[in-house]
């Protein structure tokens, strides 16, 4: 379930932070955009199938277990938007992310491709029709959404520097419903993310 899940990230997290001493953690920062749809099997007028442009930032704590595999904990900020076809109305969303991520490091290459779970918490919604009108949204939606979290990340080298930015391209499959009303015997609501970001890790030294 959604609250166990959360337990138990939490107390990944916790384990975390308490490694920041060791010498091989690093922590990072990085922002980007994003492009997010919220799809609706049954109801039209929730189905928010148009995706703009978004934004989002993160501070990452990345903790190396080997060679060839690392953990990474994140706490981000997003904000997503999107629009559906029925009234043209469009969705604003922002969310805390917080995911925790398996990385596996392929011998020879600055590339890691990674997995794992991410938690989301709703801190803002709005909706704004086509007439221009706008009302908070927000009672209207799961305060907790949950998915999966993968994608693939490189650190280019650039002439003159220490090797230390990054670029990641991530995707995010919601397996929770997103709003909190049902029709048609149950409306399935799910919000997929697809983020691009540039970031920098800090020296452990």
């Amino acid at each position: 379930s959604t609250i166990l899940m959360r337990k138990i990230l939490f107390s990944v997290l916790a384990l975390l932070i308490l490694q920041t001493v060791q010498a091989q953690g690093r922590f990072g920062i990085k922002a980007g955009t994003n492009i997010f749809i919220l799809n609706s099997k049954t109801l039209q007028p929730q189905d928010y199938d148009q995706p703009k442009l978004g934004t989002i930032a993160a501070v990452t704590y990345t903790q190396t277990l080997n060679k060839r595999f690392s953990l990474q904990a994140e706490f981000g900020y997003s904000f997503q938007h999107a629009q559906e076809s029925y009234y043209d109305s469009k969705i604003n969303l922002n969310y805390a992310q917080l995911p925790l991520l398996l990385q596996v490091h392929p011998e020879g290459t600055s590339t890691a491709l990674y997995a794992g779970p991410q938690l989301n918490f709703l801190s803002g919604a709005k909706i704004k029709y086509k007439d221009g009108t706008e009302r908070a949204g927000k009672s209207q939606f799961v305060q907790t959404d949950f998915g999966i979290c993968w994608g693939i990340g490189t650190r280019p080298a650039f002439k003159g520097s220490s090797n230390n930015f990054t670029v990641d391209l991530r995707v995010f499959n919601g397996l929770a419903n997103v709003f909190k009303s049902t029709y048609d015997n149950g409306n399935i609501t799910r919000s997929n993310i697809y983020s691009l970001t540039v970031g920098y890790l800090f020296s452990n030294k």
